[in-house]
């Protein structure tokens, strides 16, 4: 499977892990969320610039999608 997602400026806990959630949508379109506690850059490559793109969030709709009460 492939997905295309993008940074959000919200945050959730997810079994006592603080979590960035992310929104995108599959190659068939099929719209998600994804909760990364981690992520990483190789060391070969800018991560200063990733680091920049990663504060470069938007707003989510998730909070409607996923109601508080829902989240673990």
């Amino acid at each position: 499977m492939t997905i295309i997602i993008h940074s959000t400026d919200a945050f959730s806990e997810i079994n006592g892990t603080r979590t960035r959630i992310w929104e995108g949508k599959t190659e068939a379109g099929t719209p998600i969320h994804c909760f990364i506690a981690l992520i990483g850059v190789e060391k070969t490559h800018d991560q200063a610039g990733f680091e920049r793109e990663l504060e470069e969030t938007q707003p989510t709709a998730c909070q409607v999608a996923f109601p508080l009460r829902m989240v673990i």
